[in-house]
């Protein structure tokens, strides 16, 4: 037997000589030649497992080389794969007609096609998944991301079923958030402490937290001049006037009656003050021992520069002398006092005639309390939004930089920060980024930008970094600008509202609130009151009564998110009204507790109403509907 093993994959025609040998060992002389003819067979290709590396959020066109495909007796322009099992994640993707077309199930794409770059693979946006993420699982955050199955050909036949896994690199997106600004806040941050005090002719000049100056008019233009101590009469005798040179005694507070302007003499006051009483001489009751001729003062009270009440008053003795007690109607304050001379004299009830009046002010008492220091904050919301669909990323880190020295960044979780420098960048690592706001340095109206910049980081290392940029505008330093929100802390409060329309919140404790001049909005939130059968007592001052539209002179209390599920219909279980000695108080249960009728022990606010009264006719019922009807009153309906 003659066997003949040809090398691998050979095909074609050999021969060999042979000979005869006789059982003597004699060799035929004549050898003959054999033909060995191997017919060719296809041998079909064959390839190994694989795995290729991209990176999130970027296609990865394929090589032939990824594929590791070898065939013995193939020309290289034979050969492609047939894809079996598609990935799960990811799509793969080739370019047939100038577009790409996702690869269907059993698709044959050829080695022409995939060396020039037309099969390729598209991660999932924000998807991936490495070694970094542990474990043998394949998918989003897996081990492997994708995996594909496919069989080598060469045209007629398939090799094997192999298989090819995709990695995708996790890249680190930068941080999508924003910045919301708020209108600036104003905080109680210390009440004002009680003063009083008295002025006289010798301590005039000399006591602190006041200022004294008297306008004359000018005997030409009939003008008042500037204010100027200069212009303030100091006597001897403690009698206290102005300089001025008007028809009638000099240096007395008078009216020129050529000029139909009266001096002034004014005491502006750093204090809020509550009341104040004026002592004055040479107001006489009989001028020219005429009878029925009173001559007459007017005295001014102001507050920020706004007017908030004014009166007259005369001697009403033979002495020519006496005292005028000044305040504001409802409890509120001010800090100004102007004193004038009436245009001419009292003759009955309404009749003003004669050359004007004139007389001297001879001492001043003043009750009140130093002025509470406010404090300017300026809201800052920071919303830091996900970043990668698959979660894999995290953020590592939030600051803020730009921070002028002496600025002080708070968050309404007790977390506080003075800055030294401005270069400086304080992280906000477990800060309540929603309740930020920022003080700017004392005494300063200097607008300033801040700098977010907030981190995240992968797995595997990879972080990337997003910056925002925003400027504060300061509104002036320590002023209460128009329409203010005030906001009390904890403790007692007292806040003012000045002219403007002002959102008032105490807060907690027991406060004062007033509104002042303007269409003032007195708001309690959830936890501002005290508890059930001890409640906070808060007293609102100078709340007119009206239509609420925002623009007049009537208030409103808000009480939406004091009140706990409540509406028009249920009212009565949350608030009970009763009018006491001119005032209306508001009996408050915040959770509903008046259902059986009002009940001491489920009131946990009480609010009062100073000064306002409604038709005594009026139930409880009718009051709340009347203040719900007229926008006076806010609730959850």
């Amino acid at each position: 037997t003659v066997t003949f093993v040809p090398n691998a994959n050979w095909n074609g025609e050999t021969n060999f000589t042979y000979a005869s040998v006789d059982d003597q060992g004699l060799e035929d002389g004549t050898p003959a030649t054999g033909v060995i003819t191997v017919t060719p067979v296809n041998a079909a290709p064959t390839a190994t497992d694989g795995a290729v590396f991209g990176v999130e959020d970027t296609v990865y066109v394929f090589s032939w080389a990824d594929f590791n495909v070898t065939d013995a007796d193939s020309d290289l322009s034979a050969l492609g794969i047939q894809v079996t099992a598609l990935p799960a994640d990811g799509v793969l993707q080739v370019l047939s007609g100038g577009s790409w077309q996702a690869v269907g199930l059993n698709q044959t794409i050829s080695q022409a096609d995939i060396a020039s770059g037309s099969l390729r693979f598209v991660p999932a946006a924000d998807e991936s998944g490495s070694d970094v993420f542990g474990g043998t699982g394949v998918g989003n955050t897996q081990a492997d991301y994708a995996r594909f199955s496919f069989k080598p050909t060469d045209g007629s036949d398939f090799g094997g079923e192999r298989s090819l896994s995709i990695d995708i690199e996790p890249i680190a997106d930068a941080a999508s958030f924003t910045v919301a600004l708020g209108n600036s806040v104003q905080v109680v941050v210390s009440q004002g402490t009680p003063v009083s005090g008295a002025l006289t002719s010798s301590t005039l000049f000399k006591t602190q937290g006041v200022t004294v100056g008297a306008a004359n008019v000018d005997p030409v233009t009939g003008q008042l001049t500037s204010l100027s101590a200069a212009n303030v009469y100091v006597g001897s005798d403690g009698k206290i006037g102005a300089t001025g040179s008007h028809p009638g005694s000099v240096p007395q507070i008078g009216y020129s009656y050529v000029h139909d302007t009266s001096e002034q003499l004014v005491f502006k006051f750093d204090y809020a003050l509550t009341s104040a009483t004026a002592s004055f001489s040479n107001l006489y009751e009989k001028d020219n021992g005429v009878a029925g001729r009173s001559e007459q003062g007017i005295f001014e009270l102001y507050k920020n520069g706004v007017l908030v009440s004014s009166g007259t008053f005369v001697a009403g003795n033979n002495q020519n002398t006496g005292s005028v007690t000044m305040s504001v109607a409802g409890g509120g304050t001010f800090d100004t006092v102007v004193f004038k001379a009436q245009s001419g004299y009292a003759q009955g009830p309404g009749v003003e005639t004669g050359d004007g009046s004139d007389y001297f002010i001879t001492r001043l008492t003043y009750v009140g309390t130093t002025q509470p220091q406010l404090e300017t904050r300026y809201p800052i919301d920071i919303d830091v939004g996900k970043q990668d669909l698959d979660n894999s990323e995290v953020l590592s880190s939030v600051s803020m930089s730009g921070i002028p020295a002496g600025a002080v960044v708070r968050d309404g979780s007790g977390h506080e920060y003075v800055s030294s420098s401005a270069s400086t960048a304080h992280s906000l690592a477990g800060w309540d980024l929603s309740s930020l706001t920022v003080t700017p340095p004392s005494g300063s109206s200097t607008d300033f930008a801040l700098q977010v910049s907030a981190s995240t980081v992968e797995p595997n290392g990879n972080t990337a970094l997003s910056v925002q940029s925003f400027t504060i505008v300061v509104g002036g330093a320590d002023a209460v600008a128009p329409g203010s929100t005030l906001v009390g802390g904890a403790g007692d409060d007292l806040l003012s509202g000045g002219s403007s329309n002002d959102s008032l919140r105490g807060g907690a404790g027991n406060d004062s609130l007033l509104g002042d001049l303007g269409a003032d909005t007195f708001v309690w939130k959830l936890n501002d009151g005290g508890t059930a059968g001890n409640p906070a007592v808060d007293t609102v001052g100078d709340f007119t009564v009206g239509i609420y539209d925002g623009t007049g002179t009537a208030d409103r209390l808000d009480l939406a998110d004091l009140l706990k599920d409540e509406s028009s219909a249920t009212i009565d279980n949350f608030l009970s009204v009763e009018q006491v000695s001119g005032n209306t108080v508001l009996h408050v249960s915040s959770s509903g507790g008046f259902a059986g009728g009002y009940s001491a022990g489920a009131e946990d606010q009480t609010i009062v109403l100073e000064n306002v009264t409604f038709d005594s006719a009026l139930s409880s019922h009718d009051i709340i509907n009347q203040l719900i009807t007229n926008n006076q009153l806010l609730i959850d309906k």
